[in-house]
């Protein structure tokens, strides 16, 4: 008798999750073509405490590279909270910190986003 139970049970158990299956609607991602990202990277000078941050696009994007300044030289920072800072001036949002090789989450590596102009 338990053996009998017992094999209803899987057979129902077993039909119940094949249903859940084909009934479980597929979902769809919608990609926004409005909106750029940018992945940035903060790296500190040797000598002085000051930091930098180079812009990665994606792509070969030929706009990829460090941040500068009005002079052309690399605009420089006091720490990371300043380059987000100043992105975020430049209507860029925050996304998501970006963990390096060994999966470690730092303030150093980070993703950003803001709408294009149409």
């Amino acid at each position: 008798m338990k053996k009998a139970f017992l094999l209803l049970l899987l057979i129902c158990s077993s039909i119940s999750v094949a249903f859940a299956q084909q009934q479980t609607p597929t979902a769809t991602v919608s990609i926004n073509q409005n909106t750029e990202y940018v992945s940035v990277s903060v790296r500190s000078f040797l000598i002085r405490k000051n930091y930098s941050a180079y812009l990665n696009y994606g792509d070969g994007d030929s706009r990829s590279g460090n941040i500068l300044d009005a002079s052309g030289e690399k605009r420089e920072f006091t720490n990371s909270m300043g380059v987000l800072k100043y992105l975020s001036q430049q209507g860029w949002q925050f996304v998501a910190y970006i963990p390096d090789d060994e999966g470690k989450i730092s303030e150093d590596r980070f993703l950003m986003k803001r709408d294009m102009a149409q």
